[in-house]
């Protein structure tokens, strides 16, 4: 790497813990005046599993809220999940999970599912209206390393149409009309005279719910 941290004394515990006495930084080979009077740095190997802590806020249309709490699950060293929810104080909530997967050499790739009930107004009075939307996110990618003579991707992204409206928090989303989906698969045989290739693919135009 072209930096580093130096350090002048150490003792390091296996899948433990590095306790260090004082250390610098070296930049492309250069000790830099910037140091520590010691340090303390984690040296597991596994990943923990735990709760994810809420942010709260306001919105103007949906009241007091919530969001992105839950709980993170390490399962394997191949895969992990994490639940978490929406809730807001005018009786619009969700849930969402994405787990993330992958084995080295082979593939990896992560899955993603929501599902929202979005309030807007007051129950009894002509601005309420109640929605439901759903959003399903899958992108896998197979290692070269893995079959040279075979390939199989995938970069799904569906929603109903209302849902970046109503959900998404990141404005080049909202603005987003069009989205696309596609899974493909292609296979070499080595001494045929023939390939195999195959795809599918989907568009999907927010505007014209299409």
């Amino acid at each position: 790497p072209h930096f580093y941290i130096a350090l002048t004394k150490a003792k390091s515990i296996p899948g433990d813990k590095i306790v260090a006495g004082p250390a610098y930084i070296v930049l492309e080979d250069v000790p830099l005046p910037i140091g520590i009077p010691f340090g303390f740095f984690p040296s597991t190997r596994t990943s923990q599993s735990g709760v994810l802590i809420p942010t709260y806020g306001e919105e103007e249309r949906r009241g007091f809220y919530l969001r992105d709490g839950g709980f993170y699950f390490s399962l394997s060293d191949y895969f992990d999940l994490a639940v978490t929810g929406d809730i807001y104080t005018n009786g619009t909530w969700g849930v969402r999970t994405r787990s993330n997967y992958k084995v080295n050499y082979k593939f990896n790739g992560s899955f993603g599912l929501n599902y929202m009930e979005n309030v807007v107004g007051e129950k009894g009075l002509e601005n309420y209206s109640k929605s439901r939307d759903v959003a399903i996110r899958w992108t896998h990618a197979q290692a070269q390393q893995a079959n040279p003579n075979q390939s199989f991707r995938a970069s799904v992204d569906f929603t109903t149409s209302s849902y970046d409206q109503n959900i998404s928090h990141n404005i080049n989303n909202v603005l987003r009309s069009t989205k696309r989906s596609s899974v493909s698969y292609s296979r070499m045989f080595p001494n045929a005279p023939f390939n195999l290739s195959a795809s599918m693919s989907a568009t999907q135009n927010s505007q014209t719910k299409l």
